[in-house]
């Protein structure tokens, strides 16, 4: 069994007390990819997983960027974002 492991790929701000953090993880010796919310501790400190996030396992990968893709669209037709700001 893999021993458990979290590598951090990337970090988005969301609010000056919420960070998204995108991680490849094993847990359980179980491999998935982790999108989750973080905050900090009341007392400050280190921030914490909250439970609001997800994990996808390996093989759901490509229809998940499949399904980002149409959002992607989606937010284009809705004019929530205009194709400069998918652009980034």
């Amino acid at each position: 069994m893999e021993k458990d492991q979290d590598i951090l790929v990337g970090e988005l701000v969301k609010s000056p007390r919420q960070t998204l953090k995108f991680s490849l993880r094993v847990y359980k010796g179980t491999r998935f990819i982790d999108i989750r919310t973080f905050s900090p501790l009341m007392d400050g400190g280190e921030p914490k997983p909250t439970s609001k996030g997800v994990s996808i396992p390996p093989h759901l990968w490509p229809q998940f960027r499949e399904v980002l893709a149409q959002v992607d669209k989606a937010l284009h037709e809705q004019k929530w974002l205009d194709r400069e700001d998918l652009g980034r």
